[in-house]
């Protein structure tokens, strides 16, 4: 019999050094292995998941690269529309029920959403990625309804909002709140169906590994999705560039639209309408932005209320899907009300929506006598 060697601490620690653990893979790329979207699913750009389509989403600093931080326990997204948020989520989520499966939840804004979300886009995410597909239950009749599956062992539940009754008893490990602005108003004695749902994920807060997604269209700055963003870093995608390599953040006031010639031809108007560099001056075209875009980075703009929150502002322009046309397009539409402004500030600017107070209440402004212009 061969006699065993005796290591010593330091001499075992010496040899596990040079034992190279495997890096835990990132939700970008593991998609990009993978994710197919199928073209069952409602997207433009059916096939291979790949990041260069949620360019902004996954770029370093962004929502993806959050929610692999263990230290980070919430993800609150105030966004535009045709951003691919929607289908980003699920795919995070069925990499997380693939490599470390567990209770999850997903909230939408009614319980008919619910089914019809988690059967045109869920499903086939599942079905159609061969990945996937060994990790689905063999009785897909008891085990894969349209409001609960069993992915990898692990239940996913679907819950309509206007179902309150539904959020409650069983520990969620991962929540998904989808488009929360639009869930239906509780009464002032009962909790909406967000905070319902957040009391699910409490067992595994005390573990450090709960998980939850907001994100929402906003409304108003008296919103659900705006209230958790204030509580995060509210961060802001920096681009550069490529004239003057300045960095900035594109906002909506840099868009540069003839607004008199769209008044006699508004389809020459949103042909030419343009971004501009708010230093170089220089007109960006698409092509531009969305290369700007694929090498741009999130930073924080300031100091989190709740240290485990990441909060981010996606306006529709960071999408590879938006053309300065079509932005052009709903901006002349935008001037038609104040509803359709409103809309148009939420919805592609992914802002919610200040109310001004028109009232005066200093009475020695109020006593001024003269003509005014409305805002001044």
């Amino acid at each position: 019999m061969m006699k065993q060697d005796h290591l010593s601490a330091t001499e075992m620690k010496s040899r596990l050094s040079y034992i190279a653990l495997p890096a835990l893979e990132s939700t970008a790329d593991w998609c990009e292995r993978n994710i197919y979207l199928s073209p069952r699913i409602p997207t433009s750009e059916p096939g291979q998941w790949t990041r260069k389509n949620v360019a902004a989403i996954s770029r370093p600093g962004g929502p993806l690269e959050a929610l692999d931080e263990a230290d980070i326990e919430t993800v609150v997204i105030e966004k535009g529309s045709q951003t691919c948020l929607t289908t980003t989520a699920y795919c995070w989520l069925a990499h997380c029920q693939a490599v470390e499966p567990s209770s999850a939840l997903i909230v939408m804004n009614s319980t008919q959403d619910a089914r019809d979300k988690s059967n045109e886009s869920w499903r086939p995410i599942w079905e159609d990625s061969p990945a996937l597909q060994r990790f689905m239950p063999r009785n897909r009749r008891r085990d894969w309804t349209k409001l609960y599956q069993s992915c990898n062992a692990g239940p996913v539940f679907w819950v309509g909002a206007n179902s309150p009754g539904r959020l409650g008893s069983k520990p969620i490990r991962r929540l998904i709140l989808d488009e929360v602005d639009k869930y239906p108003q509780q009464s002032k004695r009962e909790a909406g169906a967000a905070a319902l749902a957040r009391q699910r994920v409490k067992a595994f807060k005390k573990k450090a590994l709960a998980k939850v997604l907001e994100f929402s269209t906003p409304t108003d700055e008296t919103g659900e999705v705006h209230q958790e963003y204030l509580n995060g870093d509210q961060r802001e995608f920096f681009v550069r560039c490529r004239f003057c390599k300045a960095e900035q953040v594109m906002r909506w006031a840099s868009f540069r639209i003839d607004m008199p010639l769209a008044k006699t031809n508004p389809e020459q108007a949103e042909n030419e309408a343009y971004y501009e560099c708010p230093h170089c001056k220089k007109a960006w075209s698409d092509y531009d932005r969305w290369t700007a875009i694929e090498s741009g980075e999130w930073r924080p703009t300031t100091k989190p209320i709740d240290s485990g929150c990441r909060s981010y502002r996606l306006p529709s322009w960071l999408s590879s899907f938006v053309t300065t046309k079509y932005l052009a397009r709903q901006w002349m539409r935008a001037q038609q009300s104040s509803s359709a402004l409103q809309d148009f500030i939420n919805s592609e600017c992914g802002e919610p929506y200040v109310h001004y107070d028109n009232g005066i209440r200093d009475k020695a402004f109020a006593g001024l006598e003269g003509q005014y212009k409305e805002g001044e």
